[in-house]
């Protein structure tokens, strides 16, 4: 069903312009209702989520954010080990929110990095072999992302396993796309 709706909203991106609805939207309710629909995928896992929350609001598209949460979580979930742990902190100041989500999974192989925002590149097999998806999710989180006027990126911490993820996005807009 996940692969299905990742080609379905991917094909909806390269056929129309992306339009947004932009609302008042609290990040960190929709992530509240990601992790509920990624409850099951965390227990089967045995997997920690460890949320650190400023309030915030953000103008933004409701349903664009959640499948960005979804994606960023989806994918965290996927590579992660069994008993590992994801972090998911949002911070703001006056003009922007940050987004950071990271796990204690293989990480992002450095000749990846490049290659990762790309439709349907899937990188090389980890060292818990290969994973599977359609290779969508994270150039869906940057289109998406991108709409919105913001920026994803993969951060680099030396000596630190995992992935690490960055979005930033502008809180206020004052038209839509």
């Amino acid at each position: 069903q996940r692969r299905i709706e990742e080609l379905l909203d991917y094909g909806s991106l390269q056929f129309h312009k992306l339009k947004l609805d932009l609302d008042e939207v609290d990040p960190g309710k929709v992530l509240d209702r990601v992790a509920q629909t990624q409850k099951l995928a965390l227990q089967a896992k045995n997997l920690t989520l460890q949320t650190q929350l400023e309030d915030s609001t953000l103008t933004a598209d409701g349903e664009k954010m959640r499948l960005v949460l979804d994606n960023l979580l989806s994918n965290a979930i996927r590579f992660s080990p069994d008993g590992g742990t994801i972090a998911v902190s949002m911070r703001h100041d006056a003009t922007d929110l940050t987004i950071d989500v990271s796990d204690d999974g293989p990480g992002i192989a450095a000749a990846d990095e490049p290659h990762i925002f790309e439709p349907y590149y899937q990188g090389r097999a980890q060292a818990s072999g290969p994973v599977k998806g359609t290779g969508l999710g994270l150039s869906i989180v940057k289109e998406y992302v991108t709409a919105h006027g913001g920026s994803v990126e993969v951060v680099a911490v030396p000596g630190v396993r995992g992935a690490h993820l960055r979005v930033r996005l502008p809180r206020f807009r004052l038209e839509a796309s």
